[in-house]
């Protein structure tokens, strides 16, 4: 016979669990939905946040469309604040200048970065709610100099007028 009385419930130290599955590998064999958890934990203190994490999930599909989400949509979610949403806007916005500067603070010319390129366009464009047409500039040395948003256009086009 088992004494349930002293046996602790399966919750406790489940945060700390998380995070040292994140340390094991830095997160790589997680999913998307404990990754979420895990940040989770750092604005909403003493609350299971599993549940708000699946939803987030449910709704939006992946990590990277959480991140991509405006804040009104996330704040759809039950239990989702502001501070929340200030930690998803401010991961989305380190990934972005993490990719930028892969891209731009390179001495290799951008021709032979192609992977940087790929990837900071996906950082920057993936999930947006309307099609964009950007110029990056580049000097002679073919480097990235810059970055400028041409023209937004709509939800599957973009207009290009070449006099403008």
């Amino acid at each position: 016979m088992t004494d349930t009385a002293t046996k602790e419930p399966d919750y406790l130290g489940h945060r700390a669990r998380l995070k040292q599955r994140f340390m094991n590998d830095e997160g790589k064999s997680m999913p998307d939905y404990e990754l979420i958890e895990l940040l989770l934990t750092y604005v909403i203190p003493r609350r299971d946040v599993k549940p708000i994490a699946k939803n987030l999930i449910r709704k939006f599909g992946s990590l990277s469309a959480v991140l991509m989400a405006k804040p009104n949509d996330l704040q759809e979610i039950d239990s989702v604040k502001e501070s929340s949403v200030v930690l998803f806007k401010a991961i989305k916005e380190a990934a972005r200048r993490l990719a930028w500067s892969e891209l731009s603070d390179g001495d290799k010319p951008v021709i032979s970065n192609w992977d940087a390129m790929i990837d900071y366009c996906r950082t920057e464009m993936a999930l947006l709610d309307v099609e964009e047409f950007r110029a990056i500039f580049l000097n002679v040395k073919w480097q990235v100099v810059g970055e400028e948003i041409m023209q937004r256009g709509t939800i599957n086009q973009v207009a290009i007028h070449p006099r403008e």
